[in-house]
């Protein structure tokens, strides 16, 4: 009979004190005991998941406890989903034990990441339509291809030896399938790096495209003055690159960046966007339903128009056309 122990060690510890820690770390041990006809392979495997799914429990858990900011306006599933695609989740040990005639695998797996800047991911990716539609789709084939491996390992373990390779072949194909859709979060990485890497100032709109691919998301102030490439957004001013604004800098398209708030190895001359009045703090942001992004000081709504103040006057635009509007806190 398939038996499953498992018990979970998890830990939410600041590595400084609370009001100067940066980083939070999630430790998750699991055990999981072989069954018959179960390769150390399945079980490594097996083992990770269900270690992987509690910790991506326990992450979302904490963002959602803190009942403040935008992101506690996220739905449950919508967080599970941005989580599981921008969480480095990696496998720390792994001892194997033999005791009464059962073989067992424990394997302790542990996240360490910045609240800060993992939540600042987490709404980039609530704010790009097109890739939170994909991240939805694999998600849920993923779910569902995990269900499946889980249930074939059932039957494997008491299978009779006839069934057994028909059963371990559909095994691989399923298990091939989900390392295939894990690795959504590793192309969101890879977006990152090319924008990082190969985009450089003076550039126009179509050689990022070119190099890049389309950008995730825009945002824009007066107008499309940044596209988002993972965790990197590119300035532009007149459609050509001036810098690139790392996400844990990033604090909207109508702050008035610096040189200080480019990338490090970005050492062209500073050139700021925006007129004196971009200091202006944005105090909402209007997401719109084609994917597009306004921050804004005040906004007001009469009948069915939504006004927002744009430098050098009142901008109105139907409310049809917004998707959500975002108090910032």
């Amino acid at each position: 009979m398939y038996k499953i122990s498992a018990f979970c060690l998890v830990c939410l510890a600041f590595f400084l004190p609370a009001s100067f820690a940066s980083e939070k770390a999630v430790t998750i041990e699991q055990t999981h005991e072989l069954s018959d006809h179960e390769s150390k392979m399945d079980a490594r495997r097996i083992c990770f998941l269900q270690a992987r799914k509690k910790l991506l429990t326990e992450t979302v858990d904490f963002f959602l406890k803190q009942k403040s900011g935008k992101i506690a306006m996220l739905a449950r599933k919508d967080m599970e989903q941005y989580v599981s695609v921008l969480l480095e989740i990696a496998a720390k040990s792994e001892t194997w034990e033999y005791s009464d005639n059962h073989l067992s695998v424990n394997m302790t797996v542990e996240s360490i990441f910045d609240p800060a800047a993992l939540e600042k991911k987490i709404l980039s990716l609530h704010q790009d339509d097109e890739l939170k539609k994909k991240i939805q789709k694999d998600q849920d084939r993923l779910q569902t291809l995990e269900n499946e491996y889980m249930a074939l390992e059932k039957q494997l373990a008491s299978a009779k030896e006839e069934t057994v390779v028909s059963l371990r072949k559909e095994s691989q194909v399923i298990s091939s399938e989900i390392d295939r859709i894990e690795n959504v979060r590793y192309l969101i990485e890879s977006g990152t790096k090319l924008a990082s890497d190969k985009i450089t100032t003076g550039m126009t709109i179509d050689e990022v495209i070119t190099i890049a691919g389309r950008p995730r998301a825009s945002a824009t102030c007066e107008k499309p003055d940044f596209l988002n490439y993972g965790n990197i957004w590119i300035w532009l001013n007149n459609g050509i690159v001036i810098g690139k604004i790392p996400m844990e800098k990033w604090s909207g398209p109508c702050y008035r960046y610096s040189f200080s708030d480019r990338e490090e190895k970005d050492d062209t001359p500073s050139k700021e966007t925006g007129s004196k009045e971009s200091t202006e703090k944005a105090n909402f942001i209007i997401s719109l339903k084609s994917g597009q992004t306004i921050y804004t000081s005040t906004y007001h709504k009469v009948n069915d128009v939504i006004y927002y103040k744009k430098y050098g006057g009142i901008v109105g635009i139907e409310e049809e056309k917004v998707d959500t509007i975002w108090e910032i806190e």
